[in-house]
């Protein structure tokens, strides 16, 4: 299982329940900036490791969900949005529309938009944060964001 990498996926809305009320107060119908406040340590993978500090975060890609593709803020969307981990900021790519130039079959369109780290990365464990330096129109709140973190044991 060394240095092979794992994925564990996070609802922000189902796992961090006080932080996503948060975050969705602060960045619902303004122009604030909205942080959502993730605590990934050991206990939330599987398999936590003892000593502790043996895992590394390589790969984290965000998902945001609205409730249907009406909803999804126009583009640019969250513009300068950040993502910092306990070792300090790590680059991210602007969030787009998902599968923009593949249609659904079923033609409805997609309610997702996708961020992700820019090159693999080699993080510790702990408090992060995805900051957005504004928010949404009001009334068109996020569903969940989806929080993809790919991992390995060093």
């Amino acid at each position: 299982m060394h240095g092979i990498g794992q994925v564990r996926v996070f609802s922000a809305r189902a796992e961090f329940p006080e932080a996503w009320r948060s975050f969705v107060a602060a960045g619902s119908g303004t122009n604030a900036p909205a942080a959502l406040h993730l605590d990934l340590t050991e206990e939330r993978f599987p398999h936590p490791q003892t000593p502790q500090g043996t895992r590394k975060i390589t790969y984290v890609a965000i998902f945001a969900r609205w409730p249907n593709e009406s909803q999804v803020p126009p583009a640019p969307t969250f513009t300068g949005a950040a993502l910092a981990g306990p070792d300090g900021t790590v680059n991210i790519d602007a969030f787009t529309k998902y599968k923009d130039d593949l249609p659904p079959e079923d033609g409805a369109g997609y309610n997702y938009i996708l961020s992700s780290t820019t090159a693999t990365i080699e993080e510790n464990l702990g408090a992060w944060t995805i900051t957005l330096q504004t928010g949404w129109p009001a009334g068109k709140d996020p569903e969940d964001f989806y929080i993809v973190v790919g991992h390995k044991l060093s």
